[in-house]
């Protein structure tokens, strides 16, 4: 999918760049966003796998298992706002974001000042530019054609940009939850105690633009160690990045979704704990909530409501 998606972006050449980049967006978010929330639409329209609900549902053996809470839904009138709001993100206001971060992710790096200064290129020649000072453009190296990457490069590219985007989403959430900025700027988030997938991209305007930092500077970074990034690498990192979200706030924990199956991720229970409690788990994985000991909270009613569902089963056998 990648690459069909990356070779309809390289045959827009008439487009200016930074709407191919935008495109390599738009896909994602189709694929990543879009996608997933339809799905999850269903299952709740149709009350599938409601064992799996997180917060309310039938649980596995017929009681209240482990952080299974009376069922509660957001209202109607905020999913459509968070719906709306992300429509409107997608078909508007996202081109104008494009511009921008595609300008920070090519400013030039200093191979390339120095071949236009030297006459070796003309600046208004992007393309003979970057054939002849690199793969792609830019400090992140990014390119819109060309041979793709192999997967192997792919798959460490798109890990370094979660790592690092995982550090500054934990730093930069964990700001925003300081008494001085809460009310004013992540409290909208937070409008979504119990979460469902499009709560995922509904925050305030300042968060927006501080999440953008975070998601893009770090793919910026793989390209940068790589010298080089491919639109389809671009491609796959945004997919990765909304079905990871997208999962954390569904409010179901899907026992074949790799994100609850493999340690390293929070996953949906953990980041439902955080929109219930409002505190702890800031994470998108689980280390840097270990290392600062923000994970205490959660762990520690999870053992607790462990010991009331084996005492409950316990008396049940008696």
């Amino acid at each position: 999918m990648g690459a069909a998606v990356a070779k309809f972006i390289a045959q827009q050449k008439n487009l200016p760049e930074f709407v191919q980049f935008g495109l390599a967006h738009f896909f994602s978010r189709l694929v990543g966003y879009w996608g997933p929330n339809l799905l999850l639409y269903i299952i709740h329209k149709n009350g599938w796998f409601m064992k799996y609900k997180i917060q309310g549902g039938l649980g596995l053996d017929g009681v209240d298992p482990v952080f299974r809470y009376g069922f509660r839904m957001p209202s109607r009138e905020l999913v459509m706002e968070a719906l709306t709001a992300n429509t409107i993100t997608d078909t508007v206001v996202y081109w104008g974001v494009s511009y921008l971060f595609h300008k920070l992710l090519t400013m030039k790096r200093a191979d390339e000042q120095k071949a236009i200064e030297n006459g070796e290129t003309d600046p208004s020649d992007e393309q003979k530019a970057i054939t002849q000072t690199g793969t792609g453009k830019g400090w992140s190296y990014l390119r819109f054609d060309g041979p793709m990457p192999s997967a192997f490069t792919t798959a460490w590219q798109v890990a370094v940009g979660y790592i690092g985007y995982d550090f500054m989403f934990y730093w930069s959430h964990r700001a925003l939850h300081h008494q001085s900025v809460y009310k004013y700027v992540h409290k909208v988030h937070h409008q979504f105690h119990t979460p469902v997938g499009p709560s995922c991209a509904h925050e305030h305007i300042l968060e927006s633009v501080a999440q953008l930092f975070n998601w893009y500077l770090p793919i910026g970074l793989a390209g940068y160690l790589n010298k080089d990034l491919h639109s389809s690498t671009l491609f796959y990192y945004n997919v990765f990045r909304w079905l990871e979200t997208v999962d954390a706030h569904c409010g179901f924990e899907f026992p074949l979704s790799p994100f609850h199956a493999i340690p390293i991720f929070g996953g949906a229970r953990m980041h439902d704990f955080h929109h219930r409690e409002f505190w702890g788990n800031y994470g998108a994985s689980m280390f840097w909530d270990w290392f600062c000991g923000t994970d205490q909270d959660f762990w520690t009613e999870v053992a607790e409501k462990a010991a009331e569902v084996a005492e409950n089963a316990a008396e049940i056998a008696n």
